[in-house]
């Protein structure tokens, strides 16, 4: 069984009439829903995952543009189909009725899920089209996600992935997942793990930020101190981000990235702590704020050999 997301926008900047998820779990079409069509479905990438993937069965998650938030989860009832039979056009979708789908008390925005630590491929900048696949461990943290957020909704995901065959493969709706990355920990991890938390959490800040409107650019290989460049109209920010595997504050930072602390005014520093689980936490200071707040100790020093004289 596989899993899709598929977005859906009310309002649309070309004139043509948009659609809700509202409209079908609101319906009592018991023979399911048919939905899509040369209207809607014009990326070729999405055509081709209806034509080539799209499987009955297929479990999906709905998505509304407004509100940027998960509304519920159904499933397709056939196969990716065409408007028009013998087009080879494949841009249309058929959901099973909405007395089998799911509809969320509480959706859960895309905020709160990057919050939880998950940032699935599908909601990610550039991300053009109507239907996306979700890899299996991008699932089990949106099935975690929905649960975390909502109590009701947690439980009736666990009665509804059971229904149909899928909670046992991806555990259950509200329990926090293990840890996938190193080990989980106060101090300072191995290098290969440093490296993975590294990223994790310039990813982690990175879509916050643009959630946020803030156009972000890595600047990490250019060494100037800081990892992002962020841009908003006039407003800049230099931001540099460290990770923690555990819940304790505490990082390396280089003598590069504490000068510009005290030299650059858009200089920002994003930590985010307990990153390896479903639930990490961010913390903000400015270059000022960092300094007056944290104590500096050198943990290595560059040797050289002494000059003598005769």
């Amino acid at each position: 069984m596989k899993a899709w997301v598929v977005k859906c926008r009310e309002n649309r900047v070309d004139n043509i009439e948009g659609w809700h998820w509202d409209r079908y779990f609101d319906g009592d079409n018991d023979a399911g829903w048919n939905w899509g069509g040369s209207d809607w479905i014009r990326s070729n990438e999405s055509k081709k995952y209806i034509r080539e993937q799209v499987t009955k069965g297929d479990l999906v998650i709905c998505y509304q543009y407004e509100g940027r938030q998960i509304v519920g989860l159904t499933r397709m009832k056939t196969d990716g189909a065409e408007e028009e039979p013998g087009s080879n056009e494949y841009n249309v979708l058929n959901f099973v009725s909405p007395k089998q789908s799911l509809r969320l008390d509480s959706p859960l925005s895309i905020q709160k899920l990057r919050e939880t630590g998950c940032n699935p491929k599908c909601f990610g900048p550039g991300r053009q089209g109507t239907i996306f696949p979700i890899e299996a461990k991008e699932l089990n943290s949106i099935v975690s996600a929905i649960g975390r957020n909502s109590q009701i909704d947690g439980k009736k995901l666990s009665e509804w992935l059971k229904k149909i065959g899928y909670a046992d493969t991806h555990g259950f709706a509200g329990k926090k997942l293990t840890a996938s990355i190193g080990t989980r920990d106060s101090g300072f991890p191995d290098p290969a793990t440093t490296k993975k938390i590294e990223k994790v959490a310039v990813n982690f800040v990175t879509a916050i930020l643009e959630d946020e409107g803030w156009n972000v650019k890595s600047v990490e290989p250019d060494k100037c101190g800081y990892d992002l460049l962020c841009l908003k109209g006039k407003k800049e920010l230099n931001v540099e981000v460290k990770g923690t595997s555990g819940k304790e504050v505490h990082f390396t930072i280089t003598a590069s990235e504490a000068q510009q602390a005290k030299v650059n005014p858009h200089f920002m520093l994003y930590i985010v702590t307990d990153i390896l689980s479903r639930g990490p936490e961010m913390h903000t200071w400015t270059g000022v704020d960092f300094l007056r707040d944290f104590a500096l100790s050198p943990i290595q020093y560059n040797a050289r050999p002494k000059l003598t004289t005769k």
